[in-house]
C-alpha cells in the first residue's frame, strides 16, 4: 500500500473513531459538549467589528483562528499595494464571516468531544 493509501485509511479510520465517540457518550456528556463548544465559540458581533475596524490588517482572521491568511493579510497591509490587495479581501469577508465561524465551531467542537471523550475513559482519582 503507498503511503496515499496509508493516509486515506488512517483518516477513515479517525473518522470513523470520531462518529463512535459521539454514539457511546451520554445524552449528559452530549449537553455538556453543546455548552462548553458554544462559550468557546467566537462572537459574530466582535468578528464583524474586528473586520470593520482592522480588516485590512487580518484582525478578524486571527480572531477566527485563520492564523496563516491573518499573517498574510497582516504583511500585506504595512504597503500601500498591500492595501489595494487586503482592502477587498476584508470587504469580502465581510460577507464569508458566517461560514468562517462554522468552519472554527466545528473545530472547537472536535476539540471538546475529544477532550470530553478522554475525561470520560481516565481512571477518576480520590
Amino acid at each position: 500500500m503507498n503511503e496515499e493509501g496509508r493516509s486515506v485509511e488512517g483518516r477513515r479510520r479517525q473518522i470513523s473513531q470520531g462518529a463512535s465517540r459521539t454514539a457511546l457518550m451520554t445524552e449528559a456528556q452530549k449537553v455538556l459538549i453543546d455548552q462548553r463548544a458554544a462559550k468557546a465559540a467566537p462572537s459574530k458581533v466582535v468578528a464583524y467589528l474586528l473586520c470593520l475596524v482592522f480588516g485590512m490588517w487580518g484582525g478578524h482572521r486571527f480572531y477566527l483562528g485563520e492564523k496563516a491568511s491573518g499573517f498574510i493579510m497582516l504583511v500585506l497591509g504595512v504597503s500601500i499595494v498591500g492595501l489595494l490587495i487586503t482592502g477587498p479581501w476584508a470587504l469580502i469577508d465581510l460577507f464569508r464571516i458566517p461560514n468562517l465561524l462554522s468552519a472554527d465551531g466545528e473545530r472547537i467542537r472536535q476539540r471538546v468531544t475529544i477532550e470530553t471523550w478522554l475525561d470520560a475513559r481516565s481512571p477518576k482519582s480520590n
